[in-house]
C-alpha cells in the first residue's frame, strides 16, 4: 500500500489530468455511451484515482489471511499485482511527466475559471443560518465564513462528525481504556478547533486587506469568527462529549479527561503553525 501511494496513485493522477487536457476523456464517454453520455470534465480527476485506491485496499484484503497468520498463499498474488502496477505506472509516470504535467497543470487549473466548472459553494445549513441570523451586523461574515470554510476545507466538518460519532461509541461501547481513548478523540477535536481558529484570520478564509475595504467594523468580524468556532465546537466537541461521558458509566473521570484533552488540543492547535 505504501508503494501504491507512492508511485500508483500519483501515476493515476497524471493520467487523469491529462485525459481531461487532452480532451480524451470526453472522447472516452461519447465512445462508451454513444454519444448519450456526457461526464464533467471533473468526475475523471476524482473517479480514476478513486478507483485505483478501490483496487489497492481490495488486493489488501484479499492478502488479509496471508499477512495474519501466513495462510493461503495466493495473497502474495494480489499483493505482487499491486507491486507491479505501482512499479510500472511510476516508471510511466517519471518518463512522460516532463511533456504532460505542464499542459495538464494549466488545463486543470483553468477548470475553476470556466463558467460550467463546479465549484461546490453551498448555502449555510440549518444551524448555520440559526446562528447567522442572530448576529446582527456580524451575519454576511458569518455567512461568507460558512460558505468558504467547506469549499476550502471541507475535512473540517468531515473531521468534526468522524470525532463526535467516535466520542458518542466510546461512550456506548465502555472500554477498558476509556480514558485514554477520550482523551485522545478531544486531543484531536481541540487541535482542530485550535487549528480553525487561526485559519479564519489567514488566506484563504480572510484577506485581511480586502476586509479592512468593507463597511464592517473589527468587532462584527471577531464576533462571526468566534461564533463560527463555537458553533463548529458545540456540535462536534461538546455536545457528543456531554453524551460519551453521561454513557461512560464514569462521569467523574470521564469528564475531567475529556475537558483536559479538549484544552491540550485547543493550545496546541492554536500554537502550532
Amino acid at each position: 500500500m505504501a508503494l501504491a501511494a507512492i508511485a500508483l496513485v500519483p501515476a493515476v493522477c497524471l493520467a487523469a489530468a491529462h485525459m481531461v487536457a487532452t480532451g480524451k476523456a470526453s472522447g472516452l464517454a461519447s465512445a462508451v455511451g454513444g454519444g448519450e453520455v456526457a461526464l464533467p470534465t471533473t468526475t475523471w480527476l476524482g473517479g480514476l484515482p478513486a478507483t485505483a485506491i478501490a483496487g489497492v485496499v481490495v488486493a489488501a484484503i484479499y492478502a488479509a489471511p496471508w499477512i495474519v497468520d501466513g495462510v493461503d498463499q495466493a495473497g502474495p498474488i494480489g499483493l505482487g499485482v499491486v507491486g507491479v502496477a505501482a512499479l510500472a505506472a511510476g516508471a510511466w509516470a517519471t518518463s512522460v511527466a516532463p511533456r504532460s504535467y505542464p499542459l495538464a497543470m494549466r488545463e486543470v487549473a483553468a477548470l475553476d475559471r470556466q463558467i460550467h466548472a463546479h465549484l461546490e459553494i453551498h448555502p449555510p445549513t440549518m444551524i448555520e443560518r440559526l446562528v447567522r441570523d442572530r448576529l446582527g451586523a456580524a451575519a454576511p461574515i458569518h455567512d461568507r465564513l460558512a460558505r468558504l470554510v467547506r469549499r476550502r476545507y471541507p475535512l473540517v466538518v468531515f473531521a468534526g462528525a468522524a470525532g463526535g460519532a467516535t466520542l458518542v461509541i466510546i461512550g456506548l461501547a465502555r472500554p477498558a481504556e476509556l480514558v485514554a481513548w477520550l482523551g485522545v478523540v478531544t486531543a484531536a477535536l481541540g487541535f482542530l478547533a485550535g487549528w480553525l481558529v487561526r485559519a479564519l484570520t489567514r488566506p484563504p478564509l480572510e484577506l485581511p486587506r480586502l476586509t479592512a475595504t468593507l463597511p464592517v467594523s473589527e468587532q462584527s468580524v471577531a464576533t462571526a469568527r468566534t461564533a463560527y468556532v463555537a458553533t463548529w465546537a458545540v456540535m462536534f466537541a461538546l455536545v457528543p462529549s456531554t453524551i460519551a461521558v453521561a454513557l461512560s458509566g464514569r462521569p467523574l473521570a470521564a469528564s475531567i479527561t475529556a475537558a483536559a484533552g479538549a484544552l491540550a488540543g485547543l493550545l496546541l492547535g492554536h500554537l502550532t503553525r
